[in-house]
């Protein structure tokens, strides 16, 4: 074989090596997306309840003997 074609098979293999790292690199940081994605609907829910919690007052309760 002649030395550019070697050249050229090596330069093709780290490009499959560089692209198949970056294909890893996407997926992980797709996980982490979903991840922090639940985590930040469940952060908005607490906050959502804790509003609600928030809206009703002393003067809204009726006694506990009621």
């Amino acid at each position: 074989m002649s030395q550019e074609l070697i050249d050229i098979q090596i330069k093709m293999m780290h490009q499959q090596e560089e692209l198949e790292s970056m294909s890893n690199t996407v997926i992980r940081q797709g996980k982490q997306i979903e991840m922090m994605n639940n985590q930040l609907q469940a952060l908005k829910t607490k906050f959502d309840d804790m509003l609600t919690g928030v809206g009703t007052t002393a003067v809204d309760e009726k006694p506990p003997h009621y």
